[in-house]
């Protein structure tokens, strides 16, 4: 898609978004805190995300701040994935 719409001055970026606490997510902990204490574990900053913290990277990737970030996927889990 980068390379199909970068011409046109179009950006394509994609935000994969780790563990947060979304409603569902929150209701789920709260039935199940043991899976909450194992999936801390996992976490380096050890909690979960905030829907708004994800939504400040949307907000960023929109500005012209990041006009020249394209073709990328930013990662936004606390340093979840980097742990494996």
């Amino acid at each position: 898609m980068v390379a199909e719409y970068g011409k046109d001055g179009l950006r394509v970026n994609a935000i994969a978004p780790g563990p947060t606490e979304t409603p569902m997510v929150k209701s789920f902990y709260e039935a199940n805190p043991a899976m909450k204490e194992n999936a801390m574990k996992g976490i380096p900053q050890r909690r979960l995300g905030k829907p708004e913290e994800v939504a400040e990277l949307v907000t960023f990737l929109l500005t012209s701040k990041a006009q020249y970030i394209n073709g990328e996927v930013i990662r936004i889990d606390g340093g979840f994935t980097n742990t494996k």
